[in-house]
Parts: C-alpha cells; sequence; structure tokens
C-alpha cells in the first residue's frame, strides 16, 4: 500500500478541513494515510471525530516555523510519501517547495474558491504554474477564472467536494411563519447586506423569520444591518452552534448571497436538508443548483430579485417542497462520498500510470 499525505493548515471547522478529513476517510480503503495539520494546536473535537478510522495517522506540528519547516522535510524523507495532497496556500506552498526537495513524487495544491486574494495570487500562480505537479480545484469557474490571469490550465484539475447525506428526503409541514436560513462564514465575500435588504423587501408582506448562522470579522456590521432596515423582529444571528442540524430540519427555505464562491459546501448541506435554494450566480453554483427546478439563481447584489425569488416559495408549499426534493436527488446523484471516493482513485490511478 503506497503512503499518502494529506497536508492542512488546520483542522478547525472550516470547508477545507471537513474536505481534508474526507479524503482521509475516502483513500485510506486503499493505502496508508496521514494528515499532517501545520498549526497542530487548531484542531477541534468535533472534527476529530469525524476521522473514520484509526489506521489514519494525525501529525501535529509545534513549534516555530523553521522547526515545523524542519519536521516536514524529515516527515517527507522518513514516511516516502507517494503524493502529497495541499489544502490552501500555505500548505501549498511548503507542501510543494519541500516536497519536492524531499523526493515527494507528486506534490499536489489545492485552490477551493473561484476568486483569489490579489496579494496571494502571484505565489498560487508560481506554484500551480511551476513547483507542484497539478493543482486540484474544487470547482470549474475557479479553472475558468485564474487561467485568464496566467494559470496553467493544464495542470488544473477539477474534483468537485463531497457532501454525507444521511438523511432520506424531508417532507416539512407548511407552517404559517416561513423560516429563511443562511450559513456561512460573517465574511464580505458572503454579501449579507444584500441578504438582510432582501428580507426588509419582504417584511412587510409575508411573515417570515430569517436565521443567520456563523462567525467571523463582520458580525459587527451585520448587526448594524440588521438596525439598518428595522429587522430586530424577523432576523436572529446564531453564533456556532453545536446543532446545526436542527437549524437545518426547522428552514423552510435556504438564502446565500455571496459575491464569489467555489463549490459552496454549505449550498450542498441545504440540498441535503431538501431545501429549496436562492442563491448567486457565482462559483459552480450554476452546477449544484438548477434555476426554476431545485431553487432559483440571481445576479449578485440584487437584492430585489432574490426577494421575488423568495416571495415565490413562500407562497407555495408544494413548490417548496418539489424544489427541496429535486437538489437531494441532484446531490445525491453527482456529490456523494461515493462518487468522490472514485473521482480520487481514478486521478491516483492517472499518476501512477
Amino acid at each position: 500500500m503506497k503512503n499518502i499525505c494529506i497536508f492542512t493548515q488546520s483542522l478547525n471547522n472550516g470547508g477545507s478541513e471537513k474536505q481534508a478529513v474526507q479524503l482521509a476517510n475516502s483513500l485510506v480503503e486503499k493505502y496508508n494515510v496521514t494528515i499532517l495539520v501545520y498549526y497542530g494546536d487548531q484542531v477541534v473535537g468535533s472534527l476529530l471525530c469525524k476521522i473514520n478510522d484509526n489506521r489514519i495517522r494525525l501529525i501535529r506540528l509545534k513549534g516555530c516555523a523553521l522547526k515545523k519547516v524542519y519536521d516536514i522535510f524529515s516527515i517527507f524523507i522518513k514516511e516516502d510519501y507517494f503524493v502529497v495532497f495541499c489544502y490552501l496556500l500555505l500548505p501549498n506552498f511548503l507542501g510543494g517547495v519541500v516536497g519536492r526537495l524531499a523526493g515527494v513524487p507528486y506534490t499536489i495544491g489545492g485552490i477551493r474558491s473561484s476568486k483569489i486574494d490579489r496579494h496571494k495570487v502571484l505565489l498560487n500562480k508560481m506554484l500551480q504554474n511551476y513547483i507542484n505537479y497539478l493543482t486540484i480545484y474544487n470547482n470549474y469557474a475557479g479553472v475558468e477564472k485564474l487561467s485568464s490571469l496566467g494559470f496553467n490550465k493544464a495542470k488544473a484539475y477539477v474534483i468537485p467536494n463531497c457532501h454525507e447525506t444521511e438523511i432520506d428526503t424531508i417532507v416539512r409541514e407548511d407552517r404559517k411563519i416561513k423560516e429563511i436560513l443562511s450559513v456561512g462564514r460573517f465574511h464580505f465575500s458572503k454579501d449579507y447586506r444584500t441578504a438582510l435588504k432582501s428580507i426588509a423587501y419582504l417584511k412587510n408582506k409575508q411573515l417570515i423569520r430569517y436565521t443567520i448562522i456563523g462567525y467571523g470579522e463582520m458580525l459587527g456590521n451585520i448587526r448594524e444591518w440588521v438596525e439598518e432596515f428595522e429587522l430586530t423582529d424577523l432576523v436572529r444571528i446564531v453564533i456556532k452552534p453545536n446543532n446545526l442540524e436542527y437549524y437545518y430540519r426547522k428552514a423552510d427555505i435556504f438564502l446565500q448571497t455571496s459575491i464569489f464562491e467555489g463549490l459552496s459546501n454549505t449550498v450542498m448541506e441545504a440540498m441535503s436538508y431538501s431545501l429549496p435554494v436562492v442563491t448567486t450566480k457565482v462559483g459552480d453554483n450554476e452546477k449544484l443548483v438548477k434555476d426554476g427546478i431545485s431553487g432559483y439563481l440571481c445576479e449578485p447584489g440584487d437584492y430585489a430579485g432574490i426577494a421575488i425569488s423568495l416571495d415565490k416559495l413562500i407562497n407555495d408549499y408544494f413548490l417548496r417542497l418539489n424544489m427541496g426534493a429535486e437538489g437531494y436527488s441532484i446531490l445525491n446523484a453527482n456529490y456523494t462520498i461515493p462518487v468522490f471516493r472514485e473521482r480520487y482513485f481514478e486521478f491516483i490511478r492517472m499518476l501512477n500510470g
């Protein structure tokens, strides 16, 4: 069995970290798998519990940056990894550079969004074009957008995220007050101002309640917008709940108003709970959500168009049920763990020649 390393920045509850753990669980069936964590102190118990096989080795780096680089080099030499899969920029850089020095045959970078911060573009481009053997994207939109900035498209490979569906299709009751839900980091890219403007557009014509779940640096801004749009009676903000499933089950509609995405984990989560989705035409959302079939796709920033789409769903119980069921079917046909696992097995077979 070949040795494979999955190199991640942390094991916090982010989308990339969850996918790194899922990759480890998928590959251990055929390979000796190690998860290498750069910030070894940033490991949450809930994600550790998702490491489903005790054959997966977890290495948590400690000490100063120089010591960590030395330890990475020593680990790569000792363990004789066939391939190192890297998640996010720091592991992309260290995994690629140190991996080449240590003689790792294949270092694979990872890009998880369709947009990269301006100050990170040059380094990411250098790593994809000259250092790493290939870069795995979780979305097709990112490949197209970044290739226009000089990223070598021939060195890009797409494997979408997966989502574990452990529940059957949900048939909700038609309740008087319709629950709208958003889940995501409190970050400018999620554009919660537009989401709240769309709720304000509806507040005098519909019985609704809006729940925003997440955490991040824009919490204060979101609270200010709630006050600005006079939504304090309709909106609640929930920080890192332990019972996220409760909110998905209680919701009637899922709302996402991002200005950029890769392949959205929260949209997939919503689909797994049979929720119709109203979202924006960014990243690979058009591959997840079929407009008019499993939800509605709107232009970023178009709060009125988003509100109109929400209004259609609020007013039609059977439309919500049908769209939610369609989304569940799309997820199960294209983004399950077995599909994800086979895509990675195929990728590794390709490396083997």
